[in-house]
C-alpha cells in the first residue's frame, strides 16, 4: 500500500475484490502520479474502465481517495495539450535525425 496516503485512509480486510482493486488504482495513481493511460496499462484494463473507476467508483469507498485522486486527473488534463505537443516535437526531430543520416 502507499506510504504516503495510508496513514489518512483505512481500508478493512472485508473489502470486496472490486473496492480493494478501486483502491490499489488509486493508489497506484497518486504514489506514482500516474495517468489514466499508465494505469490502465498498469492494471491490464482499458482507460475507460480506469477513469470511470476513479470518477465515479472511488467514491463509493471512500471520498477522500477520490478527491485525491481527482485532483490529480485534473491536473493532468490540464496538461494533456502540452504533453501532445511535445511528443509531436519530439518524432519530428527523430525523423529529420534520421533522414539526415
Amino acid at each position: 500500500m502507499s506510504k504516503k496516503y495510508t496513514s489518512q485512509i483505512i481500508v478493512d480486510g472485508t473489502s470486496s475484490e472490486e473496492e480493494q482493486r478501486c483502491v490499489d488504482m488509486a493508489f497506484y495513481i497518486l504514489d506514482n502520479d500516474a495517468t489514466v493511460r499508465e494505469t490502465a496499462d498498469a492494471f491490464g484494463i482499458s482507460k475507460t474502465t480506469v477513469h470511470k473507476k476513479m470518477t465515479e467508483t472511488i467514491y463509493d469507498y471512500n471520498s477522500y481517495l477520490g478527491n485525491e485522486v481527482r485532483k490529480v486527473l485534473k491536473r493532468h488534463s490540464k496538461e494533456a495539450p502540452r504533453r501532445g505537443g511535445l511528443t509531436v516535437q519530439r518524432k519530428l526531430r527523430e525523423i529529420r535525425q534520421s533522414s539526415e543520416k
